[in-house]
């Protein structure tokens, strides 16, 4: 994957964070950063299997409940009862 060089400003706090964190794994403080950002918001695709999960999970609860009454149903404590 081609590499953009980015300039990003770090509190003191933070690069002494990640300098003992390469310290101790030997990773490049770019490769730290990275690695976080693929983490906390995915990497390359995430969009794509977000978007299939989905499609693979549209029609799991078969009914003919529109959305509030289902969730009204769910909270009624009926399904509680029934299963007694």
């Amino acid at each position: 994957m081609p590499l953009t060089r980015t300039q990003i400003s770090l509190s003191d706090e933070d690069r002494r964070a990640l300098d003992a964190v390469s310290r101790r794994t030997g990773l490049s403080m770019s490769a730290l950063i990275r690695d976080a950002i693929h983490a906390t918001y995915g990497g390359a695709g995430a969009t794509d299997r977000v978007a299939a999960a989905l499609d693979a999970t549209f029609g799991v609860v078969a009914t003919d409940a529109d959305g509030r009454e289902l969730v009204n149903r769910l909270r009624s404590g009926d399904r509680i009862a029934g299963l007694a």
